[in-house]
């Protein structure tokens, strides 16, 4: 298979055409759900924070889980680094989007967009540090995977 630059190792993809019949083109860090074990729910069902529990020290955040459909306690981040990459912790102990500014510059693959960073939009590998994948840059590349049954 084939993208923008060469040959991709079998099961990786830039866009959806590398992937075999009804395979999807998921970026690195993609959740995928459904299945036999779409829903595992790791952590107490929650409908707010305050009903996580949590310190000062170790903030208790409830968060969607993404394949359950439901608020999941989950530990909340105390500083930047427990966050993503292009995400800051905001007060609320939960990461959100980073700011940027030409001071404060967004990592390699993100771009600032209306003081935000944001991954960057591309038509190629040529314009991003690492990969394209799906018009976006990306660390790495993409992985085919088949619809969950």
């Amino acid at each position: 298979t084939s993208g923008t630059t060469g040959a991709l190792p079998d099961g990786s993809c830039r866009t959806q055409t590398d992937c075999e019949n009804f395979e999807q083109c998921e970026p690195p860090g993609s959740v995928q759900c459904g299945g036999a074990t779409g829903c595992v729910l790791d952590g107490v069902a929650c409908s707010d924070d305050p009903s996580c529990g949590g310190t000062p020290e170790a903030p208790q955040i409830c968060a969607q889980d993404p394949c359950c459909g439901m608020g999941v306690c989950q530990p909340g981040c105390l500083t930047d680094a427990d966050c993503g990459l292009a995400q800051q912790c905001g007060a609320d102990a939960r990461c959100t989007v980073a700011s940027c500014d030409p001071q404060t510059p967004c990592p390699a693959n993100f771009s600032c967009v209306a003081n935000s960073c944001a991954p960057t939009s591309c038509s190629g590998d040529a314009m991003c540090d690492d990969y394209c994948v799906n018009g976006l840059c990306s660390a790495g590349l993409g992985t085919c995977v088949s619809p969950a049954a």
